[in-house]
């Protein structure tokens, strides 16, 4: 992020960079004043300066601030030239600003559904555990219950045999 100062004069505009750690670096320019310039060489000055800004690494979107100061600013020509300027410059960094926004938001819905899953992913398995033990558990009641049945009917047949016995 960096910050930038025009000092827009009749004869040359000194554009200023301020980057957040202190440094800083300048470019001169033509003239930012249509009382004493022609209309085509502060729009060419104009341009210049925001090429310039552009070619920083950080791009126009880095700019945390503008300010343009300005000779002959009282010309509102000369305003109109810089403020049309100046509005582009804004929507572009107001364009990343909203794209930066919803990639964070996606991000965040990234997270969240990923901790939803594993949640969900959690119980699943919770819930299949339990259904192993429940069927261990019916898998030994049905073996029991045959277990009994064997016991049942050899404690019937024993007793029918000693029916039929003849008495001693």
């Amino acid at each position: 992020m960096y910050y930038c100062g025009w000092d827009g004069g009749g004869t040359k505009t000194e554009v200023c960079i301020l980057k957040q750690d202190g440094n800083t670096a300048s470019q001169a320019f033509g003239p930012l004043n249509v009382n004493g310039a022609s209309r085509e060489t502060v729009e060419k000055t104009v341009r210049d300066a925001v090429k310039y800004m552009r070619a920083r690494q950080e791009g126009l979107e880095g700019c945390a601030m503008l300010v343009i100061g300005m000779a002959g600013v009282s010309n509102r020509e000369a305003a109109r030239m810089v403020e049309k300027e100046s509005i582009v410059i804004a929507a572009k960094k107001r364009a990343q600003e909203i794209v930066d926004e919803a990639q964070q938001k996606s991000e965040e819905l990234r997270r969240a559904s990923s901790g939803y899953a594993d949640e969900l992913l959690k119980r699943t398995e919770e819930t299949l555990k339990i259904a192993g033990e429940m069927s261990k558990f019916f898998n030994s009641l049905v073996s029991c219950r045959k277990e009994y049945h064997k016991n049942l009917k050899a404690h019937l047949v024993n007793g029918q045999k000693k029916l039929l016995q003849e008495p001693e």
